[in-house]
């Protein structure tokens, strides 16, 4: 269920990075 590259322990702006390599479908709305 969790994506492979983001992670809960990861802060909010790594995940912000991380979502223009990765799709929104892969990335829940948090």
């Amino acid at each position: 269920m969790e994506p492979p590259r983001i992670s809960a322990l990861k802060p909010k702006e790594e995940a912000s990075a991380i979502d223009v390599r990765i799709p929104r479908k892969w990335i829940p709305d948090f």
